[in-house]
């Protein structure tokens, strides 16, 4: 008779063994013995500290950010209202002709200008910290996502809860959180002083026209928002930014058009309506009721809109009085 012998465990069985030993070995650490502790993955990094975004997630952000790269014209017009000249490195180009900085370039003269928002100009500069847009291009904020640079999304500036919760966001992220209150007590006033004018609401359209057929902004856009902020009526039916034929224009009948300057200061959507001879008899054109913004107000898309609904009343006031 051949003598016992046990035969080896099977793959199954040496993987359920190590499993167990592993389980106790995780039992034995948790109730007192020595362990090494692992870094949490949730951790703040040395110099950095957490804001929590609109969508609830959190951002890491420098204590106090030194190098702020502005990627719109709006993240431009909030560092220009926060004061926050010295601890920016760069300001898009385009901030020149839709923001703050088309009206007082002065202030802006000595940075550097960002000819375009591409990863490897991004880089060189050395950014601690990108403001941008829900709908800025993404590729090169990857790129400066790869390497550890924080990017702060502010939200969409189409109603004004949206622009006071970009506002006390940026205040939290930079440091600035008193700043971001006054600037917003401020914004408050003023638009408590549009709404306690009492002027008529007039029927307008926001109209522009640069030679490829005409286009209008209907609800959920930041010219709506500036047309109700200066107690106006937005006369287009349509949601967001539309085309806008000569036969709906007539339909329309506005008792007024709201309209921007374009190159040179010439506003192509206005010579267009006072020239265009299927809407001569309209009583806005034959009356002159055309109002034309300059370019940074018209496509305003911060809380300079307040700005733009401002202009707009006086506008307003000056044609019916």
């Amino acid at each position: 008779m051949l003598p016992f012998r046990p035969s080896a465990p099977s793959l199954g069985a040496r993987k359920s063994t190590l499993l167990a030993g592993c389980m106790l070995g995780i039992c034995v650490s948790s109730c007192g013995g020595e362990q090494t502790s692992l870094p949490d993955p949730g951790a703040v990094p040395a110099g950095m500290r957490s804001v929590t975004l609109g969508d609830g997630s959190l951002l890491h952000v420098p204590n106090q950010a030194q190098r702020i790269l502005p990627a719109t014209s709006a993240a431009v017009d909030l560092l220009t209202d926060l004061e926050l000249h010295d601890r920016v490195i760069a300001i898009p180009l385009a901030a020149f002709s839709w923001s703050v900085a088309a009206r007082e370039p002065e202030r802006w003269s000595e940075h550097t200008v960002l000819n375009a928002l591409e990863g490897e100009a991004i880089l060189a500069l050395k950014p601690d910290l990108i403001i941008a847009a829900p709908w800025s291009y993404q590729g090169p904020l990857w790129v400066a996502r790869s390497v550890n640079i924080p990017v702060l999304p502010l939200p969409d500036a189409k109603s004004w809860i949206e622009i006071e919760a970009g506002i006390s966001l940026a205040g939290r992220a930079l440091g600035v959180q008193d700043r971001a209150e006054t600037l917003m007590d401020d914004l408050a006033a003023r638009r408590s002083k549009l709404a306690a004018a009492g002027r008529p609401s007039r029927r307008m359209v926001a109209y522009s026209n640069f030679g490829a057929g005409g286009h209008t902004s209907g609800t959920g856009t930041t010219l709506d928002l500036a047309i109700a902020l200066a107690g106006m009526e937005n006369a287009v039916d349509g949601k967001g930014h539309c085309e806008l034929s000569l036969e709906e224009i007539l339909s329309i009948s506005p008792e007024v058009f709201l309209t921007s300057t374009g190159r040179d200061m010439v506003s192509p959507g206005a010579e267009f309506l006072r020239n265009e001879p299927v809407l001569s008899h309209l009583e806005a054109v034959k009356k002159g009721r055309i109002i034309v913004l300059p370019a940074e107000l018209f496509s305003a898309s911060s809380h300079r809109i307040l700005d733009a609904a401002e202009e707009v009343a006086r506008q307003v006031d000056l044609l019916f009085n």
